[in-house]
């Protein structure tokens, strides 16, 4: 899979997008041998809704505001923004200086690909804010701004939830990572 570029601001369509670099967010293990840094990892690592945790975990969040002009029952979208914000989570190896060379290596190819996988979640933060500034160039209504308003609303929803069906995908498809060498 192609990752989306992490993109820090887009003006397209009159539609303003600021998009935030993830912020990365680091947690220790300690070990010396690829069994103590994996059960460091399963014990410290990131839990999902379910307690069962991972190595990393990534977490977007995509928001929007918006103005609008009225002219009669007729009203627009005029100043529509879309922001994007999220934090990857990535483990700290504490005592990398302490282990072998070859477990050095074999990490840096982990956290590598780990770090890919986690980026490659944020992509779909990017794609939804991506699809949430086209389609909010022609909302428009003729009810009335109250109309317009609800279904800005209503479509922001259903794209945040697609796109976190999809995000939600990419874990199966992956394998959390594994068919990506995220694997010690």
């Amino acid at each position: 899979m192609r990752l989306l570029p992490l993109v820090v601001l887009l003006l397209v369509a009159n539609v303003a997008s600021a998009y935030d670099l993830p912020t990365f967010v680091h947690y220790a293990i300690h070990g010396t041998t690829d069994r103590e840094l994996g059960n460091a990892m399963r014990s410290l690592g990131p839990a999902d809704p379910t307690g069962k945790r991972y190595p990393g975990h990534a977490e977007w969040n995509v928001s929007w505001t918006y103005r609008w002009q009225s002219q009669g029952n007729r009203c627009l979208l005029t100043s529509p923004s879309v922001q994007l914000k999220g934090t990857i989570t990535l483990p700290r190896w504490e005592d990398r200086d302490r282990a072998n060379p070859e477990l050095q290596e074999r990490w840096d190819r982990f956290l590598a690909a780990l770090t890919v996988h986690e980026q490659g979640h944020f992509a779909y933060g990017v794609a939804a804010a991506d699809e949430l500034r086209r389609q909010f160039v022609s909302v428009k209504s003729n009810k009335g701004c109250a109309a317009l308003a609800t279904e800005v609303d209503r479509l922001g929803r259903a794209i945040i939830e697609e796109y976190q069906q999809r995000d939600r995908q990419y874990d199966v498809d992956t394998a959390h990572g594994l068919t990506q060498d995220a694997v010690l």
